[in-house]
């Protein structure tokens, strides 16, 4: 839901810095690649920009210094720092391992995603000498659609058909589940001390896709409904219910199908005890349920004049530290029902010719109990994200895959890595 001007000014303990992480099945070549970041630049300007203070606000804008390729196995480059040529954006490698890091002002995952493509296109096709067919593919000497870097405005707003849209006065809002603060605290008060992780779960579509189908499920809503099933292990004490969060990218209820920004609202799904040991089908239906009715057109539309409502909130503040107090008493991180995990999956994803040299694929960001899901070929690759090292969580989650009869396979512990951020002073 953050809009990409007012961002800036919510950045503290949460920095917006995530990345795709792809694993070919060679070692990276860095020259090719810093060819490939040059010319795929050509393509996307738009990514090519800096955060500036200026008098009393913070901007966005061009930057014309060049996003540079570095080797990342030892020290990762600060986003908008000198390191980094102030871009907010980073590309790192290591060994067979390509870091595409941004931060969300910039762009959400669909809007990162074609990067990469892009990216990795042009590396492939130069370092193999061959033409590689991806549909849809940007390539540099295309004309650059304006629809591609448009956001929510009161004009984009005022263009949106909500005729067909649902009355949700009428719908009782979410209520706080359980979450598990000790362990936020942990990673917040001492990252230094706390050890971020991922498991990269890895599930062959085909079978994953069949179990999901006999629910009548997408993966995002199969996955809701394990994780929930998970964390009911997990936690055999707890305070309140578990309640789920999925991600919903909101573009085409407000009519921009093709931008790029980051326009993403949450889905919360709300557990009763009673579901604890109900038939996993069960508790597909009733995540199911949930997505259809809070997928309406009518949240997307409220949370979309919540978003331009802020921005025109902090363009009227005369001083930084009031742009700065609004945002805090106003982030989206204070004022939304508490939710006890997070699923999130960017769609499918054509990757063309170019999955023969693909081994696997990670999305990683910042957060606690989360399941980041990208689609490479026939693997879906989620990654479970933790702000601490425990595997209790990674061993309730394995537990259910086996008692659900769920194909799969999982990584050891991985250090998350991602790139800090500096505001401008």
């Amino acid at each position: 839901m953050y809009a990409s001007g007012i961002l800036p000014y919510d950045i503290g303990i949460v920095t917006y810095v995530w990345k795709i992480t792809m694993h070919l099945h060679e070692t990276v070549d860095p020259d090719i690649l810093s060819h490939a970041v040059h010319e795929a630049s050509k393509r996307y300007p738009y990514f090519l920009k800096r955060l500036v203070k200026r008098s009393e606000s913070y901007e966005i804008v061009d930057n014309n210094l060049p996003l540079q390729v570095y080797d990342n196995t030892s020290e990762l480059r600060t986003i908008n720092h000198k390191s980094n040529n102030y871009h907010l954006m980073s590309v790192g490698y290591s060994g067979k391992s390509i870091d595409f890091a941004i931060n969300h002002m910039l762009a959400g995952a669909c809007g990162l995603v074609e990067w990469v493509k892009t990216v990795l296109y042009l590396y492939l096709c130069k370092k193999h000498v061959v033409e590689l067919h991806v549909d849809g593919i940007k390539l540099p000497g295309q004309e650059i659609p304006e629809a591609e870097r448009q956001f929510i405005s009161s004009e984009v707003l005022d263009k949106a058909d909500d005729s067909d849209a649902l009355n949700i006065e009428s719908v009782s809002p979410s209520e706080n589940g359980e979450l598990p603060f000790l362990e936020y605290a942990l990673g917040i008060a001492l990252p230094k001390l706390t050890k971020k992780v991922y498991f990269r779960f890895e599930f062959p579509q085909k079978e994953f896709m069949q179990k999901a189908r006999s629910f009548e499920a997408s993966p995002v809503t199969l996955l809701s409904a394990l994780m929930f099933k998970a964390l009911y292990k997990a936690w055999p004490l707890r305070f309140k219910g578990i309640q789920g969060m999925i991600t919903h990218n909101y573009r085409a209820e407000v009519g921009l199908p093709e931008t790029t920004c980051d326009l993403v609202r949450y889905i919360h799904i709300p557990y009763p005890d009673t579901l604890s040991g109900a038939p996993l089908e069960k508790i597909v239906t009733v995540t199911r349920g949930q997505v259809m009715l809070q997928s309406d057109k009518a949240f997307a539309l409220r949370d979309a004049k919540h978003v331009v409502d802020r921005i025109k909130a902090v363009d009227a503040l005369p001083t930084l530290n009031e742009k700065k107090k609004y945002c805090l008493q106003n982030s989206l991180y204070g004022q939304q029902v508490i939710d006890s995990y997070q699923v999130s999956y960017v769609g499918r994803t054509d990757w063309g010719d170019m999955l023969p040299y693909i081994a696997a694929g990670d999305i990683v960001t910042e957060g606690h109990l989360m399941l980041e899901v990208l689609s490479v070929g026939d693997r879906f690759y989620a990654s479970l994200l933790q702000e601490v090292g425990d595997e209790k969580y990674k061993d309730a989650f394995v537990k259910v895959l086996e008692e659900e009869g769920i194909v799969y396979s999982v990584s050891e512990a991985i250090d998350r890595r991602i790139p800090g951020f500096e505001l401008p002073k």
